[in-house]
């Protein structure tokens, strides 16, 4: 299968929005109230059936303690990582996440599940989160050999994805969608991808299989996991595919699958 490949496009300036509702960026990262309703302008402005949040793609890696350049015009981004070496992360521990920055996504959730939006709510990956602990390049390096720190911390990060995960399925959105573009087939190779990234995924995927919430899958993961046979198509499946929610569609339409037997736990 044909790796899915990203499209640029002019998404949406969230400054209009901000504007109209006489809100900063800065609130809606803070308050559960702001967040919510930036998100409903956003969707009423595009025509979209669903509400999208978190507005920032950026938000879980601030969690681990990575500078961010918070920029609501032309989209967030890391402008610098949380350590240097692997040398210096070698200190980082679970209890170094700054989980408090999500309580306004989930007071966020909470207040749009009571209104009946239909929300779904974006997660980044374990391979393009490690990319915010350190330099892209030293992550794809550590892939390659393996070594401590490296599985300690991707094991720390992993359940950092699947904690957050579950605590979105407790609120009951109706989609969560898992991108993590960093670990795709394309830009890691096939052999890293069968043996690190892929597996890294499905380890989230496996902890979420069974929640209420249906997982849709980043098309260029999707993509990825379908041409190495770790994916089938199922009916009844609790994963699912289809169209780059970036691309903000008015109505999604997606298909079913699950894990093929063949997967490594």
């Amino acid at each position: 299968m044909k790796i899915y490949q990203c499209k640029s496009e002019d998404a949406p300036s969230l400054v209009p929005v901000l504007r109209e509702l006489g809100l900063s960026y800065e609130e809606t990262l803070r308050e559960g109230v702001a967040l919510a309703r930036a998100a409903e302008g956003v969707r009423e402005k595009n025509g979209m059936v669903h509400t999208m949040l978190p507005l920032s793609e950026c938000l879980m890696s601030a969690c681990l303690g990575a500078s961010i350049k918070w920029d609501p015009e032309y989209g967030d981004r890391v402008a610098r990582e949380a350590f240097s070496d692997w040398e210096e992360a070698e200190a980082f521990r679970s209890e170094s996440i700054g989980r408090a920055l999500l309580e306004p996504l989930f007071e966020a959730v909470g207040m749009l599940k009571e209104k009946g939006a239909r929300i779904v709510v974006g997660v980044t990956g374990p391979i393009s989160l490690l990319s915010a602990l350190l330099p892209t390049e030293e992550v794809y390096r550590a892939m390659a050999k393996r070594k401590d720190p490296f599985p300690r911390l991707l094991g720390i990060v992993e359940d950092f994805v699947a904690e957050h995960i579950e605590r979105l399925d407790a609120l009951g959105p109706e989609l969560i969608y898992l991108v993590d573009t960093l670990g795709s087939l394309d830009l890691v190779g096939p052999r890293l991808f069968r043996q690190v990234s892929g597996p890294s995924y499905l380890r989230v995927l496996r902890r979420a299989e069974a929640l209420a919430t249906p997982i849709y899958m980043c098309p260029k993961n999707m993509t990825s996991l379908f041409s190495v046979g770790f994916l089938e198509k199922a009916e009844d499946g609790n994963l699912c595919a289809g169209p780059c929610l970036a691309r903000r569609f008015r109505e999604l339409r997606w298909g079913r699958c699950r894990l093929a037997p063949e997967a490594p736990a």
